[in-house]
């Protein structure tokens, strides 16, 4: 019985970008808010009060990071300070994530568990910027899709639907999962720069001139690990 009134959406996207870009378009279209969980998350039981405080203050998209991750630093090194949101005895500290990069994460959401989006923002987000995003993805062999973040897809999206600050705090557990670190490897860092520079070729330039900076930028990155794994 409280499973009543929700619907399932099977399909077959082929990886974790075309899935996230599917649930935008899914959502632009029936205007309802929407809260992307990963699956190995524990969201604090508080991020319905938290969500609320947000409203509050306008802020009707943001991101959840996990507790305790080690590279917290150099995200918040990227981001404006926001103030705090006041959650029982806590302030907990609100950050504003900066989408475009220079050297790393060209298009670039933040690192998420969650990602909350509301109505207003889901309209901003431009049904060409989405599509041409998503052609871009199609082209790569399905083998490399899973090499490029769905947080950077997604920066894209934002990024060029005039969105280039995104509000994150820390509010979930990380439960882990069993990623294999291939792109820690020297041959996964070069796979994942091809990944990433092909990305950027697939984009309409002339339209999206940062895209041409991020196929050099990442290119750059195939050349020299190509060598290093020679």
């Amino acid at each position: 019985r409280e499973l009543e009134g929700i619907e399932t959406v099977p399909g077959s996207w082929g990886d974790r970008n075309l899935t996230v870009l599917s649930i935008l378009k899914d959502f632009r279209r029936t205007q309802e808010n929407v809260l992307i969980v990963d699956s190995d998350n524990l969201l604090d039981p508080r991020i319905s009060e938290f969500d609320r405080a947000m409203g509050a203050r306008g802020f009707d998209y943001y991101n959840i990071m996990e507790k305790g991750f080690h590279g917290f630093e150099r995200f918040r090194k990227r981001s404006i300070n926001l103030g705090t949101v006041k959650l029982e005895q806590e302030d907990l500290p609100v950050y504003g994530y900066r989408v475009g990069g220079t050297k790393s994460g060209v298009f670039f959401i933040g690192r998420k568990q969650a990602v909350r989006i509301g109505r207003a923002t889901l309209a901003k987000l431009k049904q060409e910027v989405i599509s041409d995003c998503e052609t871009a993805l199609k082209r790569l062999p399905v083998g490399l899709r899973n090499y490029l973040t769905d947080e950077t897809s997604m920066g894209f999206v934002y990024y060029y639907s005039g969105i280039r600050t995104v509000p994150w705090s820390v509010l979930s557990e990380h439960l882990g999962h069993a990623d294999s670190g291939k792109e820690n490897t020297p041959i996964g860092r070069l796979l994942t720069s091809i990944t990433y520079s092909e990305f950027a070729r697939g984009l309409p330039w002339r339209k999206y001139p940062r895209s041409s900076w991020m196929f050099l930028r990442y290119k750059a990155s195939q050349l020299l690990y190509a060598l290093l794994t020679l």
